[in-house]
């Protein structure tokens, strides 16, 4: 009889041990899959912001070559063409549907001010394309979360004078607000070294870890 029993429970006892196993192995499996799955989009996201950011270096690349080879009046930008008579809604439109390259263009088509003097005051930015998604939600990322802190967005910049300018923020309760301020000067462009570009530089008003 006692024989009977050791037997019985030894055969509850593996039983018991495999139904163990059975579980175990459902939990592992529960706990690895979310892990896999999320290393999977990881992969994915860390490949498209390389491939993205790479195509976006290359199409400045071959468009700053470009334009050293041809005049900046060659640009045939369709924005070009608006006349005086155009309203400001229409000209941001058109922006507005612009790519990348379109914009590149139309910036290295453009000249800089003669003066700084006549951009003096507030001016309202808007964030455009920046070769489709991946890109375009890095820019707004980096502008409205990090640049913008989070709890208001970035909506302009204002050039105090010659020498000085700032970036304006909205608080989400309608409030205006300034930081990050800039030197503001006329220097040679880094992607068309032969022509002037308006430049914007942070470093002085920052400190050694910032972003900006």
């Amino acid at each position: 009889k006692q024989r009977k029993k050791h037997v019985g429970r030894g055969i509850l006892r593996s039983a018991s041990n495999g139904t163990e196993q059975k579980v175990h192995s459902k939990i592992l499996g529960t706990m690895i899959m979310p892990m896999v799955v999320r290393a999977v989009a990881v992969l994915v996201v860390s490949a498209s912001l390389a491939a993205t950011s790479t195509r976006n270096m290359a199409q400045t690349y071959f468009l700053s070559r470009e334009a050293t080879n041809t005049s900046k009046k060659q640009c045939d930008a369709p924005i070009l063409n608006f006349s005086r008579d155009s309203s400001v809604e229409d000209v941001v439109s058109h922006l507005q549907q612009l790519k990348r390259k379109e914009l590149l263009e139309l910036y290295l088509a453009s000249n800089a001010p003669a003066e700084l003097s006549t951009i003096s005051g507030e001016w309202n930015t808007l964030l455009l394309d920046n070769n489709g998604w991946v890109m375009t939600s890095v820019s707004e990322f980096l502008t409205q979360t990090l640049f913008s802190r989070g709890d208001r967005l970035w909506n302009g910049k204002i050039f105090v004078n010659d020498n000085f300018g700032t970036n304006r923020f909205i608080t989400r309760d309608g409030v205006s607000q300034t930081e990050h301020k800039f030197e503001l000067l006329l220097s040679p462009s880094k992607i068309d070294p032969e022509h002037l570009s308006l430049v914007l530089r942070y470093n002085p008003f920052q400190s050694f870890f910032s972003l900006w």
